[in-house]
């Protein structure tokens, strides 16, 4: 009969141990990622695509002013790239579609902007007709300083400006 003493039973089964561990990161290794894109080479180029949209998106959201900020929000091509590389399609797709929402949104301010520095215009020309006399910022023909102001500032503040020129023109008749 063999007879085992401890330290060849403790090697044997650390053999074992280490034989196993080793064998599961290989497995590991060897499994497909399910967060990255399915086909590399489409997926470069998908990513690259991604990440010159978001730069643009956010070269819109600049020049608009729209003041979106955070990892969303970033001029950074690799960054984009990068994190494209890392998601599933649907992700990097969403991410594309939530900036276009945003800026669309933002176009709404510009619109509202729009609106607000045409109605201040025309009250001063009221202003200039009736020689009421006001005078200051907020009686300007300057369209663009009027744009320009509503775009810094919440809505509401617009809209109490506006108002107030009106409250002035009435009292002026």
């Amino acid at each position: 009969m063999m007879r085992f003493d401890r330290i060849t039973v403790y090697i044997g089964l650390f053999s074992l141990l280490s034989i196993f561990f080793l064998w599961g990161c290989v497995a590991t290794v060897q499994m497909p990622r399910d967060s990255g894109p399915q086909h590399p080479s489409q997926g470069y180029s998908r990513c690259d695509e991604y990440a010159r949209v978001a730069v643009s998106q956010n070269e819109q959201n600049f020049r608009r002013r729209c003041g979106f900020t955070g990892p969303r929000w970033t001029s950074d091509y690799n960054a984009h790239y990068q994190w494209c590389l890392g998601v599933q399609w649907e992700a990097a797709d969403s991410e594309s579609r939530a900036r276009e929402h945003e800026l669309q949104q933002c176009g709404g301010t510009r619109s509202r902007c729009d609106e607000y520095a045409r109605i201040a215009v025309s009250q001063n020309e009221q202003n200039l007709r009736r020689r009421c006399g006001f005078t200051g910022p907020r009686w300007t023909s300057d369209y663009n300083a009027h744009y320009q102001w509503c775009l810094g500032v919440q809505w509401e503040a617009a809209d109490s400006e506006s108002r107030a020129r009106e409250h002035e023109l009435r009292q002026c008749r």
